[in-house]
């Protein structure tokens, strides 16, 4: 593979890996049956409620993208190292419902019922709990992102140099070397941090005799 290929490869999959958290972030990750006035009513609690950070650290991988593309190969490895730690606190965000879903999902089931005396695993059979495939999504980016992340360090200085476009770039004002002098092109030259009567006195008769 190319080393052009090889980065936009890499980019992509950070882009769609954090892209793929976002999305899980959206979705309902735990169903809580609650007993409302003797009716069960299902209570669906989104991974906005029981993994709160996973959005934050999506969105700060998603904009490490872009710096780590342009950036230099020594600033890449701090970038990657960066992706990695975000990632590991994404996994830990994800793992953390999975092991008691009923203890983050109670809340948002009393706030959504009004049942004050919902009493957190004290009767499971009163509150049954279904754990949907989206915590295990999460987990999955994640733990890919990691991998990528050891992969831009483990690549990166094969990639290409990012585009001139994207470099500083330096100009200067070069000042007309005849012609009369005008006010405009003068005033042009002061706010550039030109004095515009170095010209003037190099035009002077026998400037060049000096």
């Amino acid at each position: 593979m190319s080393p052009k290929r090889l980065k936009g490869s890499v980019l992509a999959a950070l882009a769609l890996l954090n892209l793929g958290l976002l999305l899980a972030w959206t979705q309902t990750w735990v169903a809580l049956e609650v007993s409302v006035a003797d009716a069960l009513r299902t209570i669906d609690v989104t991974g906005e409620t029981v993994a709160p950070a996973l959005s934050a650290l999506a969105l700060a991988g998603l904009a490490l993208i872009a710096a780590i593309a342009l950036a230099g190969p020594v600033f890449r490895v701090v970038l990657a190292v960066l992706q990695a730690l975000l990632a590991g606190c994404a996994l830990v965000s994800s793992v953390l419902p999975l092991i008691d879903p009923l203890a983050v999902a109670a809340p948002a089931a009393i706030a959504a019922t009004g049942v004050t005396d919902f009493s957190v695993g004290s009767a499971p059979d009163d509150a049954p709990w279904t754990l949907s495939g989206w915590p295990y999504v999460a987990i999955v980016c994640s733990a890919l992102l990691v991998v990528v992340a050891v992969a831009v360090l483990a690549t990166s200085r094969r990639w290409p140099a990012s585009s001139r476009k994207y470099q500083a770039v330096r100009t200067e004002v070069v000042a007309p070397t005849d012609g009369p002098r005008d006010r405009v092109a003068d005033w042009d030259a002061v706010t550039k941090g030109h004095d515009p009567t170095e010209r003037a006195a190099d035009d002077e008769p026998g400037a060049d005799s000096r």
